[in-house]
């Protein structure tokens, strides 16, 4: 099918083209096109700064605008600055509303908003339009309900960072005013998230997003909260340039709605010459009810056209490079020449309904069986422990899936061997005693007659063979994993728990614990209909879920029992710690967080008793003199801090009293540097730069202090102040298991540490891995880094929930293959923990 190019221009775009400035002028907000006023626009206050340490300016500015004569302003002078400037609206409380405008944000912006404050009311604070920095203006076209009571609103634009922002042609409207806009998408700013190799080299320019990639192996998405009922019927149409040297035959887009239904839809390339700006119709006659192809669905039938909630563009998936603006997803009424299309469309659709039904119907009758008797086969997932979550959860630790690791053995041809290179890597061998470039990856295979066994991969040069490992165990019945009616809970010897029932809900999650992810970690949380009895036993039963066991008996013994929510450092205090702590929290995966009830009680106890553990040379010198830092005011530990740490520490008169005054300085002011930072999270997560973010790589989780160095021991060597050894203390426990996974990262800590680092011996010689190796840890998912992207796309998509939306502090995947999360270094991770530990493990009484 050719490539549709219009130069269609909607009857209802015209209309909001033409009346948007005069509806700038109308309603409950005057002055919406920043025309009267002196150095602010009339009616604004001036800007308010909440974190410095800059400050904002705000100006009626008549050089950018959208519309003349002018626009306000709100700028950072002096550095990043958080705040905003408002109006007060005192008319709109309580009311629905149309707000329509223009904004547009440039610098370093973060989080940057327009929208209501409500004072005292509940929600306080309503948005209405989220932006990003882009040279282009945004347009602003929302309908939002106000909170009665409390103080009168405040409309405010706020910005956060270092940048300015811009407003005009604002308009509050009453909200049956409200005209939806057939514009679902503007690309003014930088996508949500983006994989593959789209990763970050999306960049917005003046009218639109330039990207430019080697391939068309990739994607971008973007948040929309769009009610489309309007155009049910209209054809998308994307418009942009096709740049120079872009090859790439098509581009495709995935609308999805807020249940996760995706319709898609394709938009040729091919003949667009090179430079042009078009306008493209999706193909197939697609319309918004009726796309070019039926993605995933949710759990809601059907496709809610009124709540669509993100786009995802992607390339057609070739080797293809592809150099594009995009300028603007619109929905137009449908041109004569793609209504005969369009009922071809509809007949596949309803095939490919016809078929998802079938396929619904199967699934559902699957789910019926399991209901009535599940298996639960001697290989299937194995409910490991049992423990309570909150007064009303219990929790299920559940492995999917054995990992059963083969170790490398001598390797003795045999008649049918056939030795093969595969893969793209080249590297030279010796072969008959011949020196030769030949594929790195070497695969024996056995034949007989027409039957082929892969042995394993041959070391090169080494005459070993690694056959592949290999994995036992059945797959988890997900279809019936989350469901109330495949859980039965009956007390064995409470008496107020006679009759068997049903938790009222059950959520669960999944992720992997076993290289190349080949098995899952499942926890599963059953709500329970009322409280159980402590000291007392209940039967589990599982009559719809394949696990292992058929039923597991359970004593609540909350004291006793390892819990899901308490997490506490698996090296566990000396007597005289000056800081004990313990974390309460559970993530529920797709029941999301659980919030506790204000005063529950918890408790540490202690392992033994049970009881409640809270309720120098010269020349050397010389050389030192000549290039330390401690001369210069201006510098910071970290930069000579090994040597800064052993200066400082100096027996009274050796060394210059001077320098030794000055490394003292430097280590106190990183160690309170590090007790400023840890105070600043919830995990006491402990580092001495304080401009560095919450969330790193590199053992920024998994080593105290992370690798920069410890500098909380020697300042409490230094000054015997218990303010640094509670620091030290605290700074320990996220990576020995205080933390929601109750994971250790370090091998052999406690009952549940890190299994699988990127240790190759191990692997290879199918051993456990050594005790004492501490991971790299955990890299922020929703920072879609580029050096662990390809996990997310081959090693995680079995996860649940999705692996981008889990939080941070459960993200680690313990699956062998991931440098920046599986692997070590001695020096990074392994040395400072070990030095840390010894220390509290050592340190003098006082």
């Amino acid at each position: 099918m050719r490539t549709l190019a219009t130069a269609l221009i909607p009857p209802l775009l015209l209309c909001l083209g033409l009346t948007l400035g005069a509806a700038a002028r109308e309603g409950f907000l005057t002055n919406g096109s920043m025309t009267e006023g002196g150095a602010l626009p009339s009616g604004w206050d001036e800007p308010k700064t909440e974190e410095g340490p800059g400050r904002l300016v705000a100006a009626r500015d008549t050089q950018v605008f959208k519309e003349g004569p002018a626009s306000l302003r709100l700028a950072t002078e002096g550095g990043a600055a958080k705040g905003n400037v408002s109006r007060a609206l005192p008319e709109v409380a309580g009311q629905q509303l149309a707000v329509t405008g223009w904004i547009r944000a440039e610098g370093a912006l973060g989080y940057n908003a327009l929208a209501f404050l409500c004072p005292g009311a509940e929600p306080s604070y309503v948005p209405v339009k989220e932006f990003r920095p882009s040279p282009s203006w945004q347009r602003v076209n929302a309908k939002v309900k106000l909170p009665d009571g409390g103080q009168p609103p405040l409309l405010v634009l706020l910005i956060q960072g270092e940048g300015r922002a811009w407003l005009d042609e604002l308009a509050v409207l009453p909200g049956d005013r409200f005209q939806p806009s057939p514009v679902v998408l503007d690309f003014a700013g930088e996508p949500l998230f983006s994989f593959l190799s789209w990763e970050k080299k999306a960049s917005p320019v003046e009218g639109g997003l330039h990207l430019r990639v080697e391939d068309s192996k990739g994607g971008m998405g973007f948040g929309l909260s769009e009610d489309l009922s309007t155009f049910a019927e209209w054809t998308p149409r994307l418009t942009l340039t096709v740049n120079e040297g872009s090859r790439a035959k098509a581009v495709r887009i995935t609308l999805r709605d807020a249940d996760e239904t995706a319709h898609e839809y394709a938009f040729k390339l091919d003949g667009v010459t090179a430079g042009a700006t078009v306008a493209v119709l999706a193909e197939k006659g697609a319309s918004v009810t009726e796309p070019g192809s039926l993605g995933d669905a949710g759990k809601q039938a059907g496709f809610d056209i009124a709540h669509v909630a993100t786009a995802l563009v992607q390339g057609d998936w070739s080797s293809d490079p592809l150099d594009v603006t995009f300028k603007q997803l619109e929905l137009v009424p449908p041109p004569p020449e793609i209504l005969a299309p369009r009922e071809k469309l509809r007949l596949r659709l309803a095939a490919e309904a016809e078929q998802k039904r079938k396929v619904e119907a199967e699934r559902g009758a699957r789910i019926a069986a399991l209901l009535e008797s599940a298996p639960h086969p001697a290989d299937g997932p194995d409910i490991r422990h049992v423990a309570p979550g909150a007064p009303d959860i219990l929790a299920l630790w559940i492995q999917e899936k054995e990992f059963v690791p083969v170790a490398q053995i001598p390797y003795e041809p045999k008649e049918g061997d056939e030795i093969r290179h595969t893969g793209k890597e080249s590297v030279l061998v010796v072969e008959g005693g011949q020196v030769k470039e030949a594929l790195k990856q070497v695969v024996v295979v056995h034949k007989e007659g027409n039957r082929e066994v892969k042995l394993g991969d041959l070391a090169i040069n080494a005459e070993r063979l690694k056959p592949d490992d290999k994995v036992i165990g059945q797959d988890l019945t997900a279809e019936t994993v989350d469901l109330p009616a495949a859980y039965r809970i009956v007390g064995v010897d409470d008496p107020t728990w006679t009759e068997a029932a049903a938790p009222t809900q059950v959520w669960w999650k999944r992720k992997p614990d076993a290289p190349r992810s080949v098995a899952d970690q499942v926890e599963v949380f059953l709500k329970l209909p009322k409280p159980l009895t402590e000291g007392r036993t209940y039967r589990l039963e599982f009559p719809g879920v394949n696990y292992r066991q058929a039923s597991v008996d359970y004593r609540h013994e909350p004291a006793q029992t390892r819990s899901a929510a308490v997490h506490v450092s698996a090296i566990g205090y000396r007597p005289d710690d000056p800081f004990k702590r313990a974390f309460l929290s559970v993530w529920l995966g797709t029941g999301g967080a659980h919030h506790y009830p204000d005063g529950l009680r918890f408790q540490l106890l202690d392992d033994a008793s049970g009881k409640p553990a809270f309720t120098g040379e010269q020349p050397f010198h010389d050389e030192f003199r000549a290039t330390t830092i401690l001369t210069d005011p201006n510098t910071h530990a970290y930069e000579q801090l090994k040597a800064v740490r052993a200066y400082a520490r100096l027996p009274e008169g050796k060394g210059d009293p001077v320098l030794r005054k000055a490394a003292r300085e430097k280590v106190l002011a990183a160690a309170d540097n590090c007790l400023t930072f840890a105070e600043g999270n919830g995990f006491g997560v402990t580092v001495g730069v304080s401009g560095l973010p919450p969330m790193g790589f590199v053992g920024y989780l998994s080593t105290p202090e992370t690798c920069l160095g410890a500098v909380l021991p020697d300042a409490w060597l230094l000054t015997g102040e218990a303010k640094y050894l509670a620091g030290a203390v605290r700074a320990c426990q996220f990576s020995a298991g205080a933390n929601p996974m109750n994971l250790a990262l370090t091998t052999g800590l406690g009952p549940n540490a890190a299994r699988f680092p990127l240790h190759i011996d191990s692997y290879i010689t199918a051993q456990p891995a050594l005790a004492g190796i501490t991971v790299y840890g955990i890299s922020d998912p929703a920072e879609n880094y580029a050096f662990d992207s390809w996990a997310y796309t081959w090693f995680l998509q079995k996860m649940v929930p999705a692996p981008r939306i889990w939080p941070t502090h459960e993200s680690y995947w313990d699956i062998y293959v991931v440098p920046s999360t599986n692997e070590f270094t001695i020096h990074q991770t392994i040395i400072p923990t070990a030095f840390y530990w010894g220390f509290l493990t050592a340190r003098p009484t006082r």
